[in-house]
């Protein structure tokens, strides 16, 4: 079976802050080295550049923003800053690495599905050694389009080769995660996180955890080996 999961609030817990000045100070003190800003300045433009981007694509790469702002600067380095500055606690769930070791194990393929500006996701995944499970890693700003959006699921699908009548997506946003992959045949499985809005259905997971959703999943690949027996 493909396993295909979201990411934050599904595999990793994550609260971050671009919105408080704090980290509009701290940020514009990090790159007075490459381009003068106050904290009121840098926050004014970056949010007009965004906006001006937003025009012509669902997702934008948020590189093309840094490029602007401090042109010449090593732009995956100032990504990693504004990151690691405007993010309050960031780490994977407990037992998302044994889940994911089980799995592979077990002979899946697993992907990951995002959306996420890829210059801050590859750093994190790299940071908590999570990148070597995947078989293949989808994040919105490399592809221009989002969650929801089910050209972004049906290019996944087109990539590598998935088998939907073989295939699960797992994760913690309804609108986002299950309606999407339902439409196009696939099995789902919703986790109701600390990062979830309240979804009324009866077959949710409450919290991750790695039994839970390890028998969910083994659950699901039963269901598919008796329908294609029958």
């Amino acid at each position: 079976m493909d396993v295909i999961f979201d990411l934050y609030g599904t595999l990793m817990n994550i609260h971050t802050d671009e919105e408080r000045d704090s980290f509009w100070s701290s940020f514009a003190k990090k790159m007075k080295k490459y381009k003068e800003y106050n904290k009121d300045e840098l926050r004014k433009e970056y949010l007009a550049l965004c906006a001006e981007f937003q025009k012509d694509i669902e997702e934008i790469d948020i590189l093309k923003v840094f490029e602007i702002l401090f042109p010449a600067a090593p732009l995956d380095d100032i990504a990693v800053t504004f990151r690691k500055l405007s993010t309050d606690f960031i780490r994977p769930y407990v037992g998302v690495k044994k889940l994911l070791k089980t799995l592979k194990k077990d002979g899946h393929r697993i992907f990951l599905l995002s959306n996420a500006q890829a210059s801050f996701t590859n750093y994190e995944l790299d940071r908590f050694k999570l990148k070597p499970y995947f078989d293949g890693i989808f994040l919105s700003s490399d592809y221009g389009i989002k969650k929801p959006n089910i050209e972004y699921y049906k290019k996944l699908i087109e990539v590598y080769h998935i088998d939907i009548n073989h295939a699960v997506m797992i994760g913690n946003d309804y609108k986002n995660d299950i309606l999407p992959p339902k439409e196009l045949g696939l099995k789902t499985i919703y986790i109701e996180s600390n990062q979830s809005y309240f979804t009324d259905v009866e077959d949710k997971i409450l919290n991750f955890g790695f039994k839970k959703v390890y028998e969910r999943i083994n659950s699901l690949v039963s269901w598919r080996v008796i329908t294609l027996k029958e």
